[in-house]
């Protein structure tokens, strides 16, 4: 409870960061460019994106292939 206090509540943003931090160290261990390192915030999901924005959605274009119920 003390620790939530400083340091926020612990939840789903918060998992989000430690599953990033852990494929950034994975990709980072086994990348052999020095020059192309990723960063964290590689791999840090975006929720404010509009899936529109991020390239459509793919239920959608299912839908429009044929594919929709």
């Amino acid at each position: 409870m003390a620790y939530e206090r400083l340091t926020g509540a612990l939840g789903q943003q918060r998992d989000d960061i430690l599953a990033a931090r852990t494929a950034f160290y994975v990709v980072s261990a086994l990348s052999s460019s020095k020059t192309n390192k990723p960063k964290l915030s590689d791999f840090l999901p975006n929720w404010g994106l509009i899936r529109e924005e991020a390239g459509g959605d793919d239920q959608e274009s299912a839908d429009q292939a044929g594919g929709g119920r």
